[in-house]
């Protein structure tokens, strides 16, 4: 009897010793993100329709009148197309749907005009707000007779509270390039 008696305390011990050392955890902390800001110091772009500046730490990608400015560290850009402006109605009926799409998911919309008279520049810019969004901010300029350009920020990744920080930072690159674009003179 105190043979079994033993055994059963042995198991018994070994059984609970078990139990709770699985039981322990101890919680992963929060790993802290780095984010290279983009440079403040800016390279000037221009071909033989438009002209601006943009950041030294990204890098502007022209094929025809498809421009992207690519920002490696933040992996997001500025992408815009220029087109002729043939018909502004349509081409300002296609921006609209565009924003409509984000209206219909639930994305909350700020609009702003640009009404630059001085340059002939005149536009709107659209930043969107909510939940799982695919772009930020969308935007056309056109100066109502030759040209238009529509473009908005893309991230890789969709917009959420996780790149809230690097949101941040392409708004104000954005704000940055379109007070920076001009048509350019020389055609």
């Amino acid at each position: 009897m105190r043979n079994s008696l033993s055994i059963f305390l042995l198991f018994l011990m070994i059984f609970n010793f078990n139990c709770f050392t699985d039981s322990y955890y101890i919680p992963k902390p929060k790993s802290k993100i780095k984010i290279v800001m983009p440079s403040s110091e800016k390279f000037f772009f221009q071909d033989e329709f438009i002209e601006f500046y943009y950041s030294k730490s990204a890098k502007v990608i022209c094929d025809g009148n498809s421009y992207s400015i690519l920002y490696k560290d933040i992996k997001a850009e500025i992408r815009f197309n220029l087109k002729e402006c043939s018909n502004i109605d349509r081409e300002m009926y296609r921006f609209e749907s565009i924003i409509d799409v984000h209206k219909k998911k639930g994305a909350e919309i700020d609009v702003n005009l640009i009404n630059d008279k001085l340059n002939l520049m005149y536009g709107i810019i659209c930043f969107l707000n909510g939940n799982k969004i695919a772009s930020p901010c969308e935007f056309y300029i056109t100066d109502s007779t030759n040209y238009f350009i529509q473009g908005g920020i893309l991230f890789e990744t969709f917009v959420s509270q996780e790149i809230q920080i690097e949101k941040e930072i392409m708004l104000n690159e954005i704000l940055d390039f379109i007070n920076s674009i001009n048509w350019n003179q020389s055609n």
